[in-house]
């Protein structure tokens, strides 16, 4: 198996600053124990992750092994998110002795009750 499998690739980001500000101008919010999640549908069948850490959040390392988490969770569940989606990704203070795989479940779950499409729901018209 060759190492690009594992790679996260730029594709798979929000980079630039008006995407984030997109996100977050037109995203629906959910939250768990862990992690807040903002996220917007996009136009393309790929789901790109952005994360956004404040220095209220603690020291650089600790911000910084957040992200770490966070990136290799959704690099390892991938598969089980829905597609078309800009997501990104906000810590609570609960977060910062949190395992891989507890950030990794949260991530999943909050991610499952999302609706990527709005279809109309019975009833409405």
């Amino acid at each position: 198996m060759s190492l690009t499998h594992y790679a996260f690739p730029k594709s798979l980001r929000l980079r630039k600053r008006r995407e984030f500000y997109r996100v977050s101008c037109k995203a629906s919010k959910i939250g768990g124990k862990l992690l807040y999640i903002d996220y917007s549908p996009n136009n393309s069948t790929t789901t790109r992750l952005g994360i956004t850490v404040t220095k209220r959040y603690g020291k650089s390392y600790e911000r910084n092994r957040f992200k770490r988490l966070v990136r290799e969770a959704f690099r390892l569940t991938q598969a089980k998110l829905p597609a078309g989606l800009d997501i990104i990704v906000k810590p609570r203070t609960y977060v910062k002795d949190a395992p891989l795989c507890a950030i990794q479940n949260e991530l999943v779950l909050l991610l499952k009750q999302v609706r990527v499409v709005d279809e109309p729901r019975v009833g409405e018209p």
